[in-house]
């Protein structure tokens, strides 16, 4: 098996979505507040969800917080409503493109009769800050070895201290299925150079050869995966900041690197694709295999030839 080969199956097989989910309950006389983050501890692939979900009394007016083109440092990519019956929630979505903590702010809610007449005086409910952990999906240089298993029953070195492999989340890994984790046994583990590049490749390839999604989440992960993967790839190409960079900076980004600058309009083009699938509800039922093709096809076109990529080193 290849070096590359046996990164990809590695780093599939102990792929984890981060987790973690923020509830808390408030209440005031006959006004209920529920709130809810999920997740709280993600990688930049993923997507933030704020749920505020406010049961009031009938003929009174909700006065949501006002919220900008941000939260911390998260973008704010939409803003939906519903009601039932006397229970009223507006959900917010929200984008983060740096690794790092990063803090929810707290949020007010105003509850009040519409009648101006009425007895009864305004409530406000606020939220607490929540703190989130945002992950990188990769190491930002690629120069970086990552600690991949050793495919031997070896016990592992008292004292070892194996460094955490870097999970490749979203699409790839919810389309290629939970089977592919006994694949390999992580027992000891040896430090290896990985090509970043064919990783990323390697992880469009997969969307691009899945049957299409089932389900919106599935879909949703398989888009988010395409542009982090993207992004991957460009970095290790040479594309400094490619990672987190959101796509409408990305493209004077392209331009600026030689080898990348033929192709810059045509990549420019299918993340913005990428993102009005994943986003747009009128393209909510396109699949991503198509994107991926045509994503994978071009980025081909940045690959080294084998003469090429020894004179100059892998990057």
């Amino acid at each position: 098996m290849t070096t590359t080969a046996l990164a990809v199956a590695a780093i599939v097989a102990l792929a984890a979505q981060p987790a973690g989910e923020y509830r808390a309950d408030r209440s005031a006389r006959d006004v209920s507040l529920g709130y809810s983050v999920s997740p709280t501890d993600l990688t930049v692939a993923q997507r933030i969800v704020v749920t505020l979900r406010v049961t009031a009394p009938a003929g009174w007016s909700i006065a949501w917080p006002a919220v900008g083109e941000k939260l911390g440092r998260a973008t704010v990519v939409s803003t939906t409503d519903a009601r039932d019956g006397l229970t009223h929630t507006r959900t917010i979505t929200l984008e983060p493109y740096l690794p790092g903590d990063d803090t929810i702010p707290s949020l007010s809610v105003s509850v009040s009769p519409r009648d101006p007449q009425a007895a009864a005086s305004p409530v406000t409910l606020s939220t607490e800050p929540v703190k989130l952990t945002i992950r990188a999906l990769l190491p930002d240089d690629p120069a970086q070895s990552l600690e991949l298993p050793q495919l031997r029953g070896e016990r592992e070195p008292a004292g070892s201290k194996p460094v955490p492999v870097a999970a490749i989340i979203g699409g790839a890994v919810a389309l290629l299925g939970a089977g592919v984790a006994g694949a390999v046994i992580a027992t000891r583990r040896k430090p290896v150079a990985v090509d970043h590049a064919a990783l990323a490749l390697a992880a469009i390839d997969a969307v691009a050869a899945a049957p299409a999604p089932t389900s919106g989440a599935a879909r949703n992960a398989a888009l988010d995966e395409l542009g982090a993967a993207a992004r991957r790839f460009l970095q290790a190409r040479g594309v400094a900041g490619a990672v987190g960079a959101a796509t409408p900076d990305l493209a004077p980004m392209l331009a600026r690197v030689p080898h990348v600058a033929a192709v810059a309009d045509r990549l420019t083009a299918l993340l913005t694709a990428i993102d009005a699938a994943r986003f747009d509800p009128r393209r909510a039922s396109e699949a991503p295999g198509p994107l991926a093709a045509q994503l994978a096809a071009v980025l081909r076109t940045l690959v080294p030839a084998p003469a090429d990529a020894v004179g100059r080193g892998a990057a």
